[in-house]
Order: structure tokens, then sequence, then C-alpha cells
């Protein structure tokens, strides 16, 4: 048995869908387990009504203690030989279950994956998908991880063997808790298989938590790239060019150009160019780097306010979508 879990947290424009998705599954033989992290909306209310329909649902409540602490609650309580991850707010295809469940079982795999694609405004990005598989071992599916991300850091879209688990896999109170927990999980398989096949739909929402950046949040990021470099430089040094790209990127990509019109802009540039001076000078010389980026981090590096001086102009944001950008960006935490 498959034991599914969901972390429910204030998502009553979703949850059904979410929900119903999972029932719709042709692989049957599964428990839904929701985990209600103490919502303030109609959540709560809406998994107790599912639960009364079906018998392979259940449903806790407890007080609100973040992703991490509802995914590690679920994992005390499954039933499963197997166990994988729903976000409530996400949805997906009706062979999410036997696909995975499928490669886990013909190749005797510790993790399957499935490919996924995001999905704005109730609209599926149209990915390319293929019956087509990798199989790797633990080392391999490391290096496509931090090389390439194709096997993804997210927890979800992922079907794993109960031996796997234990409830502290994920770090209590912490955002991009998967950057502390993946690299362990492929240390401890000896197989992962990868499919192609799209059965995994990540809804993007601009009021999502993480789409919400403040210094809390950078310094917890830094947290957990910290570890994976240290994971890196002990298990896997000749992949540490590749991490130090990794944290160039997501310093860019999660907070830098997401702070172009916040007032902690300036705090976070400084803050950036004493701390990573390093990686981004090695980064400048490697090949794990495109060479717009290098541009962008040797402008950055010369004139942090140059930098968002151009980068703005670049961007050529409206002024609704600034607004928008002030209101979020300017560091209130969730």
């Amino acid at each position: 048995m498959i034991s599914i879990i969901v972390p429910v947290y204030n998502v009553e424009k979703y949850l059904s869908r979410c929900i119903t998705s999972i029932l719709a599954q042709t692989y049957e033989d599964f428990e839904l387990i929701l985990v209600d992290d103490g919502s303030t909306d109609s959540s709560g209310r809406i998994c107790d009504e599912y639960e009364e329909k079906d018998s392979r649902i259940r449903v806790f409540h407890k007080e609100n203690g973040g992703l991490s602490d509802a995914r590690n609650f679920g994992l005390a309580r499954m039933n499963g030989d197997y166990f994988c991850f729903v976000d409530s707010d996400d949805y997906v295809g009706i062979n999410y279950l036997k696909v995975m469940m499928d490669m886990l079982a013909h190749h005797d795999a510790d993790i399957s994956i499935i490919k996924m694609t995001p999905v704005y405004d109730d609209e599926p990005v149209e990915e390319k998908s293929s019956d087509k598989y990798h199989v790797m071992d633990g080392k391999t599916a490391f290096y496509e991880l931090v090389r390439t991300g194709l096997i993804g850091w997210n927890a979800w879209g992922k079907l794993m063997q109960k031996k796997l688990a234990n409830d502290k896999m994920f770090p209590k109170g912490y955002y991009y808790e998967d950057l502390f927990t993946m690299p362990y999980l492929l240390e401890k398989s000896r197989l992962i298989v990868y499919s192609e096949t799209v059965e995994y739909f990540y809804r993007q929402r601009q009021d999502s938590i993480m789409h919400v950046v403040t210094m809390d949040r950078m310094e917890m990021w830094e947290e957990g790239m910290k570890i994976l470099l240290s994971f890196t430089s002990e298990n896997y040094p000749e992949c540490l060019k590749y991490v130090y790209a990794l944290t160039v990127n997501g310093l860019f990509d999660n907070f830098l150009d997401n702070l172009l019109y916040s007032n902690i802009y300036l705090a976070a540039s400084r803050h950036t160019r004493e701390k990573y001076d390093y990686y981004m000078k090695s980064v400048l010389k490697s090949d794990c780097i495109g060479r717009k980026r290098k541009m962008n981090i040797l402008l950055f590096l010369i004139n942090s306010r140059a930098y968002r001086f151009i980068k703005k102009k670049w961007l050529k944001i409206k002024p609704d979508e600034k607004d928008r950008m002030n209101k979020k960006m300017i560091g209130v935490e969730m």
C-alpha cells in the first residue's frame, strides 16, 4: 500500500481539486493522509467532508507547525510500505501512482520520480510527456540534481520506500526544507528511476509563501546551502563547481532579482557581496554558468546599485506590477 501525505493549510480554493485528483487514481491501493496544519479557513472542514465519503482517507488536525512539521506528522502515522507527497494546492494525473509504482517495482528501486508541469491561472504549461525513463544510482542522481535539476529538489512527485522515512525527515521551522533532505535521501538510495511522463501539476501562486522574500527567509536558504556545500565537499567533491553555480543562481533568482523594488534590496545586496564574493568570482571562471549570468554577476560585483538600475530597465516592469512587488517583497513574515 502507498501512503499519500498531503499537508493542508488555508487552501480552500484548491483543496477539492487536489483531493479528487488523488481519489481518481488508477492505482487504488493507497491511503490518503490529510494533515490539517491549523488552517483558519474552511480547509479543515473540507478534509472532514471527504473523509466521510471515502474510507481510504484519514484526516488529522493539528496546531500550525509549518510544512515540514506537517509532513513529518504524516510520516509518523502512515501505514503504507511506500509513501509520497502531494502539495494541497497542486493536483495529479490519474496515473500518478501507477507510473511511479510500476517503475519502482520493475527496477526494485528505492525512489521513483515523475515529471511535473507548472500551472498558471489554472492552465498547465504544455510539457512534452513520454514513456522514456532514466535509471541511476544515488551518485548519478545527485549529479543530475545539482547539475541539471532533472529529478527535482521537491519532495512531491516522488514515490519512496518506507525504509527511507523517519518522523524527523524534514527540518521543522525552515523554508527550502528540501535542500536539507534530498541529498541524504539520494545517498541512502541504491537505485532511482525518473520518468518523463507528466503526471504532477504544480500550481504557481503569487500568494504562496514561496513568493515572499525576507532577510530571514534568505538566511534559512543559506543554512540549507551551507549543509548542501558541506555534504558535497565530503561526499562528491567533483560536484562542488555545480553547487557553487547553484548557489549563485539561487541568490539572483530567489532573492536579488525579486528585491529590485524592495526597501531591503540594499541590505540584501551588501549581505550577498560580503558573504558570497568567493562563490561569484569562482563561477565567473566556470563552465557551469551561462554568459548572460556571468555578465550579471560581474556588473553586480562592480556596482550593485547599477545592477539594480539596469535590471529594472531591462525587465520593464509595469507600474501595477511594481506596486504588487513592493507590497509582496518588503518583508512581511508568514
